[in-house]
């Protein structure tokens, strides 16, 4: 997991980390598994617990997430919104479960959750009214899928 973490930071155009904050999930054992990866990927790099997010305190903040990024502790709009005031640092929204992980910097991170929002209640818009396959091949056809 460790290179694909180093991809995705170089992908996004994340500069170096010197220091990482990792948001304190309720379940230890996330904690534990996020600390000791980021320990192994930035030897050297000063990687710490924080129960919530100090201001021009690292470089990199990770937000892990077990299900759903949009409800997880830490999370959700208030904390998305503090987080967009703060320049220069990255955000790293980690998904434990599905290994799903998004480098952004932290100002760009609202604007993502709210898309992202819109984009899973239209889905479940779809899914309701049993429109989602019929969109589905059409995007297939059109060749955008």
């Amino acid at each position: 997991m460790s290179q694909y973490l180093k991809f995705v930071l170089e992908r996004a155009g994340a500069p170096l980390v010197t220091k990482v904050a990792v948001l304190e999930h309720e379940k230890e054992w996330v904690n534990r598994q996020i600390v000791d990866e980021l320990h192994t990927l930035f030897e050297g790099v000063e990687v710490s617990l924080a129960p919530k997010v100090v201001a021009d305190s690292s470089d990199l903040i990770v937000l892990p997430y077990l299900r759903d990024f949009f409800q997880d502790q830490p999370g959700g709009p208030a904390l998305y919104r503090e987080l967009r005031a703060i320049r220069g640092a990255w955000v790293m929204l980690y998904g434990v479960r599905h290994r799903a992980i998004e480098v952004m910097p932290a100002d760009e991170l609202w604007p993502y959750f709210r898309r992202c929002r819109r984009v899973s209640f239209s889905v479940r818009v779809l899914r309701r009214l049993g429109l989602l396959n019929l969109v589905g091949r059409l995007f297939a056809k059109s060749g955008r899928a």
